[in-house]
């Protein structure tokens, strides 16, 4: 189970991101016929180093700690029930 602190710690690194990326990732989207849902906007902010162009250098290692420690299925589900992007 991931701690309360780190899911807390994790959204604000995707909400941060999403704020930069969002639009445009929902635009082209819509463009391809492909809406964008939540499990997707929550891969394109995490994807990629974005949390080190938009947040920080930290905030992208601390997300990478986390994918490592707790495995990818793991994070994104816990992150699908309590950040909600799109």
């Amino acid at each position: 189970m991931i701690d309360a602190t780190v899911i807390a710690r994790l959204s604000r690194v995707c909400y941060a991101v999403w704020e930069q990326i969002g639009s445009d990732c929902v635009t082209c989207g819509i463009e391809c016929g492909e809406p964008v849902d939540n499990e997707s906007a929550l891969e394109a902010a995490l994807d990629a180093d974005r949390p080190a162009m938009f947040v920080s250098a930290e905030e992208n290692s601390f997300v990478r700690d986390v994918f490592d420690k707790h495995g990818y299925s793991q994070v994104m589900r816990a992150l699908r029930k309590h950040v909600h992007l799109v």
